[in-house]
């Protein structure tokens, strides 16, 4: 092994890490352990000549690096609490990133995330949102980030074309921010909201994204497509 050019093979699950000198190290005095079936494998230690000392990694990392790190050791529900929590804290009228863990989540795994935030951050994600967020923004994103949609595949279909027409009617008005257009978009199940589409489509022979001619200074018509986008393909987001 060379020791001046290590190679990382893995990284921690503990955000402390134990440094040695270059050293000395004493294995057991046998070597019956490491033979294939050995019973009693893992019942030996390794000592160091030197003491180790305990570093947090945190202050060995930085930038980048540091941020992959740390999300690495998380469970993914604290993971996507501390995203949420980073994007809350910074964010912009171009920032989606909650949308984007609110759309692609099952239920479940947005509930447990909403948990996790509560343990880590001592606060709602909810509250939160509504705190760094304004006016249309708050409006939708709020409601993302508490629905608890069905992720099973049943679907009315009588629906599916009742809101079909709503949402063609508020999107011919630039109603992008009613409240019966965000309610749709926002707690429909991702079954319920592709035959929504679906029905849009077949009704006014264009697709719902096309008559949400994008501009580029309307950030929030660009969250509306992206959140419309993201609960009809979520694997692709």
């Amino acid at each position: 092994m060379d020791l001046d050019s290590p190679k990382v093979l893995g990284y921690p699950s503990k955000l402390i890490g134990l440094f040695i000198k270059r050293s000395v190290i004493f294995r057991s005095d046998s070597n019956g352990e490491d033979l294939e079936g050995y019973a009693g494998a893992g019942l030996y230690d390794s000592v160091q000549m030197d003491k180790e000392e305990k570093k947090s990694l945190e202050k060995e990392l930085s930038s980048d690096f540091e941020m992959a790190i740390l999300l690495w050791t998380m469970d993914p529900a604290e993971h996507d609490a501390f995203l949420a929590n980073e994007a809350t804290k910074r964010w912009t009228s171009s920032n989606q990133v909650l949308m984007e863990i609110a759309c692609t989540m099952f239920s479940h795994e947005l509930l447990l995330a909403r948990q996790a935030y509560h343990s880590l951050f001592k606060n709602s994600l909810e509250e939160d949102v509504a705190f760094h967020t304004t006016g249309d923004f708050r409006k939708l994103l709020v409601l993302l980030v508490s629905s608890y949609r069905y992720d099973g595949p049943k679907v009315n279909m009588t629906l599916a074309k009742s809101e079909a027409k709503i949402l063609r009617k508020h999107i011919s008005k630039k109603e992008y921010s009613h409240e019966n257009f965000i309610r749709i978009l926002a707690t429909r199940s991702k079954a319920q909201h592709n035959a929504t589409l679906n029905h849009y489509n077949n009704e006014f022979c264009t697709a719902i994204t096309k008559d949400l001619k994008y501009e580029s200074e309307d950030d929030f018509l660009g969250i509306v497509r992206a959140t419309i986008n993201c609960l009809t393909c979520p694997k692709i987001f």
